[in-house]
């Protein structure tokens, strides 16, 4: 091509995850951190409501939205699952066992 090619209104109309896992916030040195999972997004949902911090992080899906202060996603298959919430159905805190670097795995 000749020249460079814009969409003229992007899609989706919003930051989304390619993988399923955790979205989070990247800091220095987070490997081996554990963070409380605070909730998820699955495709269709407005996880505005929920904010990450250093500390936390969001269940994600393939396709959906990240939260507010998410920048990297971190596979489920680079987390290691430390606790499970009081009726098993859910991760309550997992461990990373990468660093996750700013917009991986963010469309």
């Amino acid at each position: 091509m000749a020249e460079d090619v814009y969409a003229k209104d992007p899609l989706p109309p919003f930051r989304a995850s390619v993988k399923d896992g955790y979205a989070v916030k990247v800091h220095p040195e987070m490997k081996m951190q554990l963070l409380t999972v605070i909730g998820d997004s699955t495709a269709g949902d407005k996880p505005e409501d929920r904010i990450l911090t250093k500390d936390n992080c969001i269940r994600i899906s393939t396709g959906a939205p990240l939260p507010a202060g998410a920048d990297a996603i971190v596979q489920v298959e680079n987390t290691e699952l430390i606790e499970k919430t009081e009726d098993s159905r859910e991760e309550k805190t997992i461990r990373l066992l990468v660093q996750p670097v700013v917009r991986q795995d963010i469309r």
